[in-house]
């Protein structure tokens, strides 16, 4: 009987239809409280619609009647990563990983929530095993992909020869990777970051053809020689403003705003591409070449986290990022206002930040 509700509940899951599946779910629930598998997939239902505390509550209860099983612990610690509770989440990655040392997902959360840790005391120990675990990323699960890899040796460090870096994942990654590239290398980009590239004079090709060695472009970071970036911003009277990132974004819902939230600016010049805005008007800005003009000339920048605050970042733009409080990107790290990426950058864990760093750019 139970295989039977577990198996009904299984298949609408699977087809999407979650109503019925949550019925079912609940069913079993009530005969087998503890049903491992049910209580993983419930609680994976719970966790999409945001409901972290029930489906932390399930996810523990898988560990009643199956105490050695990977997947409910990564699950697990990734609730409390998802509150940026890292100290309460480092251990039950960890014993994933002990349990099943191949689980590229555990190591890749590993990796994040260590990268958090890190650069929020900066503890370089942490931040080094952090970059070690984020080289799982292309064996989780909706793995990281590359436009090209190619059939050339892994750069090490200080390696002579040319370097080909294969630019990887979003605009705000790569220009945040910018400072470390070194005077032998050279960005492989396939056309999406072209025009970035050219907007900020980044040696870029769209070949493999003549280099000696390759690495992907997050992976730059373990090496840990970060060159200084000299500040291009020239400055203006009016501010700037973006208060949305990218839709497809995973934690979207809870990093973008409402452009209301920030009518208070006044007269700021939107950044926000490709939409208008009542108070704001239209974007002021079509390209990334256009972008990089229109930052350079601004007061200061206030934006959620998206690719724009790395561009402002990288030039040297004085810049608030609100950030959100649930699943915080590692790269703002968990309490500090300032920024080990972006020295221009002030990072705004609230509104109430944003609007005293506003304030002070008065005074």
């Amino acid at each position: 009987m139970n295989d039977y509700l577990y198996q009904k509940a299984t298949v609408y899951m699977e087809g999407g239809d979650l109503v019925r599946a949550e019925k079912w779910y609940k069913k079993l629930l009530k005969v087998q409280p503890n049903h491992p598998e049910a209580c993983l997939n419930y609680g994976a239902m719970k966790k999409n619609r945001f409901d972290l505390k029930g489906a932390l509550a399930l996810f523990k209860r898988c560990l009643i009647d199956k105490p050695n099983w990977a997947f409910p612990y990564n699950n697990i610690g990734l609730i409390y990563h998802n509150w940026n509770m890292e100290q309460a989440a480092v251990p039950y990655f960890r014993r994933a990983i002990e349990l099943d040392s191949e689980y590229a997902d555990a190591h890749w959360n590993l990796a994040l929530s260590l990268l958090k840790t890190g650069y929020s005391t900066m503890d370089m120990d942490l931040i080094a095993e952090g970059w070690m675990h984020y080289s799982w990323r292309f064996k989780k699960s909706g793995p990281v992909t590359l436009a090209v890899v190619p059939s050339l040796p892994i750069y090490e460090s200080a390696k002579p020869g040319r370097c080909l870096v294969v630019a990887e994942q979003g605009f705000g990654d790569v220009i945040m990777m910018l400072p470390y590239l070194e005077d032998n290398m050279t960005v492989y980009t396939d056309g999406r970051f072209a025009e970035l590239f050219d907007s900020l004079g980044i040696r870029w090709t769209s070949t493999v053809e003549g280099f000696d060695s390759w690495i992907p472009m997050m992976s730059l970071a373990a090496f840990g020689r970060r060159r200084i970036v000299e500040p291009k911003w020239v400055g203006g009277r009016q501010l700037g403003v973006c208060w949305a990132g990218n839709k497809e974004h995973g934690n979207d819902i809870n990093r973008s705003r409402a452009p209301s939230d920030f009518h208070w600016l006044g007269n700021a010049k939107s950044f926000q591409f490709g939409v208008s805005d009542k108070h704001f008007g239209v974007c002021c800005t079509n390209s990334w070449s256009d972008s990089v003009r229109e930052l350079l000339s601004v007061r200061a920048l206030v934006t959620v986290d998206t690719s724009i605050a790395h561009l402002a970042g990288h030039l040297g733009v004085p810049t608030c990022v609100l950030v959100p409080s649930i699943d915080t990107d590692f790269r703002w790290g968990l309490v500090r206002n300032d920024c080990f990426w972006y020295p221009s950058v002030f990072v705004a864990r609230n509104m109430q930040e944003v609007k005293k760093y506003v304030n002070s750019l008065s005074s």
